[in-house]
């Protein structure tokens, strides 16, 4: 019976342990474009193989001839020819035609993309229904798909939802200066203008305002209208101190500026101990004197003596004490081949 008890437990245990959805066959993610906000959300699967968790947001165009519905990515690429002689990098196929791509280029070749040529006018209108069908998204949210999302197995849906769960990234402009190279997938940061390099105040005096003619610019050279100052000046205590300036643009790069700031003792401080040794000194002398003329060596003695004491009284009175105080994602499988179809941008 004993015998008997163990299996049944063993029995018991092991529908147990089964009892969960299997979700080793699942593909890590899923990417579901809103046609109605052109936006694309990746989701992860849940506890019970459901792709309910959000975990990016990537803006992007799609265009009435996008194709709806439920579909499983097949081939990627790092670069592949549109229609109109324009070049997509990281793309990924969708069906047909149509690909996830980065917004154009106007000129490059399978060997190598001009990243000077990216359409401006398409990037601009990333966040807007403007493609051919195809769903452009930026060359950074590109990398990432073709990084983390395995060619054959991710999951796709487009349609039209009622929402995004992590809300519409924006993306940054970039000016029509087509004399410069505005294409933001470089090394560029944040900078800023009209930071001054030093500044010395008075100790006691108030602060400065250091947001006064300074201007923050982003990757590609748009003003931003909002930038940080962080600073620990303390105005009571002379020292050296560093005043820090930080933006954030939305490529999500952050740029610094510094400016120091020399917190100098109050002049009134140092005339007063001067003024004390002085008269110290003063009385010094005058004992001194006094008492050497009227009393001979005796007197002078005295006077000596007294002179010694005002000499220490005027080194304590006029020293000063000064303190100062001085801020990769992991790769799934993919395939870097290039396909033979042209993309409809």
């Amino acid at each position: 019976s004993e015998e008997s008890e163990s299996s049944e437990s063993s029995e018991s245990s092991g529908e147990t342990e089964s009892s969960g959805p299997d979700l080793s066959g699942l593909t890590d993610y899923l990417l579901r474009v809103n046609k109605a906000t052109n936006v694309i959300t990746v989701f992860t699967y849940d506890e019970n193989g459901e792709y309910t968790i959000p975990v990016k947001a990537m803006i992007c165009s799609t265009g009435p001839n996008t194709p709806e519905g439920s579909f499983t990515m097949s081939y990627q690429a790092s670069i592949n020819e549109l229609i109109l002689d324009e070049w997509g990098m990281y793309v990924a196929h969708i069906t047909g035609d149509y690909l996830f791509h980065s917004v154009p280029y106007l000129s490059g070749s399978y060997s190598g993309i001009d990243h000077a040529s990216v359409n401006v006018y398409d990037y601009n209108n990333l966040g807007t229904s403007a493609s051919h069908g195809c769903v452009r998204i930026t060359c950074g949210d590109a990398y990432w798909i073709y990084c983390n999302c395995s060619a054959y197995e991710t999951l796709i849906e487009i349609g039209w939802y009622d929402s995004d769960p992590l809300g519409k990234p924006t993306a940054i402009k970039l000016p029509t200066d087509s004399d410069r190279n505005w294409n933001p997938w470089n090394d560029k940061k944040p900078y800023f203008t009209g930071v001054a390099e030093e500044i010395t105040i008075e100790q006691g005096s108030a602060l400065p305002d250091f947001e006064a003619g300074v201007t923050a610019y982003d990757t590609c050279y748009n003003e931003l209208w909002y930038f940080n100052v962080s600073d620990d000046v303390d105005v009571n205590t002379p020292g050296t101190y560093t005043v820090t300036y930080s933006a954030t643009d939305a490529l999500g790069r952050t740029g610094y500026a510094y400016t120091t700031v020399i917190v100098k003792p109050a002049e009134n401080s140092g005339d007063n101990s001067d003024s004390s040794g002085d008269t110290g000194e003063s009385s010094g002398e005058a004992g001194g004197g006094s008492s050497g003329e009227s009393g001979g060596e005796s007197g002078g003695g005295a006077g000596e003596s007294s002179g010694n004491s005002s000499d220490s009284g005027a080194q304590d009175l006029g020293g000063q004490t000064s303190g100062s105080s001085g801020s990769g994602d992991s790769s799934e499988n993919h395939s870097s081949e290039s396909s033979d179809g042209e993309g409809t941008e």
